[in-house]
């Protein structure tokens, strides 16, 4: 039952993903300006392991306006492979 519900919440996923990149991409030609930034989920930044793993988080101030979080790839390959197509 629960390999079940996992597959479940994966598809529901992917198809949801999917339908927002969709939905975007058909929006672009009439926006030829427009930027897109996609995020599900506030970066990481727990240094030496996850939040549940003994890892630490030493920032101690918000990001500033205009700061930028640079990373290259995905760790979720559903939106990965939704974004580039």
């Amino acid at each position: 039952m629960k390999i079940k519900k996992r597959t479940e919440i994966v598809s529901a996923k992917n198809f949801t993903v999917h339908s927002i990149v969709r939905w975007l991409d058909s929006q672009l030609p009439s926006h030829p300006r427009l930027k897109v930034f996609f995020r599900t989920i506030s970066p990481r930044h727990f240094l030496n392991g996850d939040w549940n793993t003994g890892g630490t988080c030493d920032n101690t101030t918000p990001l500033s306006g205009g700061s930028e979080v640079v990373q290259h790839g995905s760790s979720d390959p559903v939106i990965e492979g939704a974004v580039k197509g």
